[in-house]
């Protein structure tokens, strides 16, 4: 009990001694601000909104293409110029009289761009037995380029093109090839055999940097002119 002033500060000095706490536990360090338990239960946290990137859809090069149907040399076939696409989805044009795609038996294509066979031919027309190709920036041909058209191509011709090597694998998914041309004047190489599968050959036309402008007709002669190719087109 204080009564006077002066034993208010006696009583204050006491407390202070008395109440005074050398090391309190636990020190807050001043550098981290003080938040009231209330914040804690009120205050609501918006989550981070992720922006997904767009996504990027790849070009569709698949698209109805002009077909130009009518009978040449005693067949049935479909011939599109400047073809400009690397899948064929569907074909418009006018058949002739009582036929179909069922009907068509060749296939004919030129391009002035174009550096791959292009895919969706058998599904348009399921009974090609002839292909032929006038492709000024073909590059190449594949196994997985023939492999669609498999034991019914019978006649298969490019012309024109860039190509520099015959794979050795090409033609395994062809066998019953008879006639074949290509005039590729930049082909160099020609892989160990690569015409071996073709047992049915009987004509070959080739125009090679390794071998120029040269036709061969009947088996004998088809297979005497396939060994010099080897000897000069393989590396």
């Amino acid at each position: 009990d204080a009564t006077t002033k002066n034993d208010v500060l006696r009583l204050i000095d006491n407390l202070k001694r008395q109440c005074y706490v050398k090391n309190p536990p636990n020190p807050i360090s001043p550098s981290v601000p003080l938040v009231r338990t209330q914040d804690f239960a009120t205050t609501t946290h918006t989550p981070i909104q992720i922006t997904p990137k767009p996504q990027v859809m790849p070009a569709d090069n698949s698209v109805t293409v002009e077909c130009e149907f009518l009978i040449k040399d005693g067949g049935y076939g479909c011939i599109i110029n400047d073809l400009t696409v690397s899948h064929i989805s569907r074909v418009n044009g006018i058949h002739q009289q009582g036929k179909s795609n069922y009907d068509v038996q060749f296939f004919e294509a030129s391009s002035r761009t174009l550096q791959y066979i292009p895919t969706g031919i058998m599904t348009q027309f399921p009974y090609i037995t002839d292909l032929e190709f006038n492709f000024e920036q073909l590059t190449e041909i594949t196994r997985g380029d023939l492999r669609p058209f498999g034991n019914t191509l019978e006649y298969f011709a490019i012309t024109n093109s860039m190509i520099e090597v015959i794979p050795w694998n090409v033609f395994h998914s062809t066998p019953n090839i008879i006639e074949m041309i290509i005039k590729a004047p930049n082909l160099k190489n020609i892989q160990n055999d690569a015409f071996a599968p073709l047992k049915k050959l009987t004509s070959l036309n080739v125009d090679f940097a390794c071998f120029s402008n040269y036709r061969v007709d009947n088996r004998p002669n088809v297979e005497w002119f396939i060994s010099h190719l080897y000897q000069r087109c393989i590396y």
